[in-house]
């Protein structure tokens, strides 16, 4: 029988199956208040990797996905495929592109008008998170679309992309750190140096004026 979870843990744990994300989960499950994102992080890494913690994880992670299945049709490829269509999303699908000769201007222009809502898919419009239409002396229409920049980090993650470790030389940095205090250091006695000699000559003119 798996080891029971505490409070904390167990809600860390359903937070994470949900979501997959360690530190909003850590957040969600414990005070965080005085904590830096730093101290979250490694916290939440820590707590994920025990082993009650983990088989606890994949047992609602399996659960979930057997309710997705069973009751909304929502498979792991189905979902991958909607998020990869946003990620290749493809604004000229939207819109007529039209160009043609500006006598005044002496060359061409290009006329972008927005595609009958007919000639769209339901994939395309699925696409679409918001439509703002403003009339007046220029009708116009604004379209939002779902951010593509999310479904791209979602894929990353899912391919394993956003977990790549960058090794940081911390010698180095701290080496650049320290030769940057030395320099402002030189540079500020320098300056005292040249302060008090500049004041030293203009006591001496005074002197000699006088």
């Amino acid at each position: 029988m798996a080891e029971k979870l505490n409070p904390e843990q167990e809600m860390f744990a359903q937070h994470l199956a949900l979501h997959q994300n360690q530190a909003a989960a850590y957040r969600y499950a414990y005070n965080t208040d005085e904590m830096s994102p730093e101290t979250v992080w490694a916290n939440a890494s820590r707590l994920a990797k025990k082993d009650k913690v983990k088989l606890r994880v994949e047992e609602l992670s399996l659960r979930i996905k057997k309710q997705a299945e069973d009751k909304f049709d929502l498979t792991a490829d189905k979902l991958l495929a909607h998020i990869k269509n946003i990620a290749y999303l493809d604004i000229g699908d939207f819109f007529n592109w039209e160009t043609e000769t500006c006598p005044i201007l002496l060359g061409q222009r290009t006329n972008v008008t927005l595609k009958d809502l007919s000639q769209l898919s339901l994939l395309q419009r699925q696409m679409i998170a918001s439509v703002k239409q403003t009339r007046g002396a220029t009708d116009s229409v604004e379209l939002t679309f779902v951010s593509k920049d999310k479904a791209i980090d979602r894929l990353a993650t899912y391919l394993g992309i956003n977990n790549v470790k960058v090794d940081v030389d911390v010698t180095h940095i701290q080496q650049e750190k320290d030769a940057a205090a030395a320099f402002e250091s030189d540079f500020t006695s320098i300056k005292e140096k040249l302060l008090n000699k500049a004041a030293i000559l203009k006591n001496t003119q005074e002197g000699t004026i006088q």
